[in-house]
């Protein structure tokens, strides 16, 4: 150890020490010749790239799993030539999701200049549950959003409807409503302010078969859906699609 500098180890030279056993080598450092630990080769064996895998998306055969995919693709309204859609999958509390998001919001889009009343949204989602009950089968609850006649944002339709039990793809058109006022002076007023009728909760309302039968609504348009359907370990809980089924 030099005093000046201790971090510095001195070395001894060959004519201070006279040493006499074998230089070292390149062959002393080789890997075959330094002690191992207890089990390291099974660490050399199964020493690869691993890719973590979430646990949320590892399959378990205690239940059985549904993907769904597509779009909301169009809808047909006189009324309006401006509309955003939101969206939100409902299900049962026995249903898990395992991924994909269950809500989202559409841009705003506006009739073509066609003779065509579609506004064309082609808003894609993606979702996965699992369940070991098939009670509370997904569905889809929409909501759609335009301008009034000010500019001011107001709720012009609602509508809901079950994900398809068959599995493939399926296109489906689902009717809207929009809530009346419970007065004339009340709905003029609306008007005015720029506050429609609405629900409190629009996805649980439309989700839950409680409440409805109470709510005055008028007819509106109608959505265009698409959806892709997969489903598994359907037969292992005793469970059949029929073909038939609409």
């Amino acid at each position: 150890m030099d005093p000046n500098k201790p971090n510095v180890v001195l070395y001894p030279r060959d004519d201070r020490i006279d040493y006499k056993g074998p230089k070292p080598s390149d062959s002393f450092y080789d890997s075959n010749l330094r002690p191992t630990v207890p089990g390291q080769e099974l660490f050399d064996e199964y020493k690869v790239d691993h890719v973590p895998i979430l646990q949320g998306s590892l399959e378990d055969s205690s239940y059985f799993y549904i993907y769904i995919s597509g779009q909301i693709e169009y809808s047909s309204f006189i009324d309006s030539d401006c509309l955003m859609i939101k969206y939100k999958f409902i299900a049962g509390k026995e249903w898990e999701r395992i991924y994909g998001e269950p809500s989202g919001c559409s841009q705003l889009s506006y009739k073509s200049r066609s003779s065509s009343p579609k506004i064309i949204w082609n808003f894609p989602f993606n979702i996965a549950y699992r369940s070991t009950c098939p009670r509370g089968w997904p569905q889809i609850t929409m909501f759609l959003v335009g301008p009034d006649f000010l500019g001011r944002e107001v709720v012009k339709g609602y509508t809901t409807m079950h994900v398809p039990l068959q599995p493939g793809r399926h296109e489906r058109s689902a009717k809207t409503f929009t809530p009346k006022s419970s007065s004339i002076l009340v709905q003029f007023l609306g008007v005015l302010k720029g506050k429609l009728p609405e629900l409190v909760d629009p996805s649980r309302t439309l989700a839950e078969p409680y409440g409805r039968e109470v709510i005055r609504a008028d007819s509106g348009g109608a959505v265009n859906i698409v959806f892709n359907v997969a489903e598994k370990n359907l037969e292992s809980f005793g469970y059949t699609i029929k073909k038939n089924i609409l």
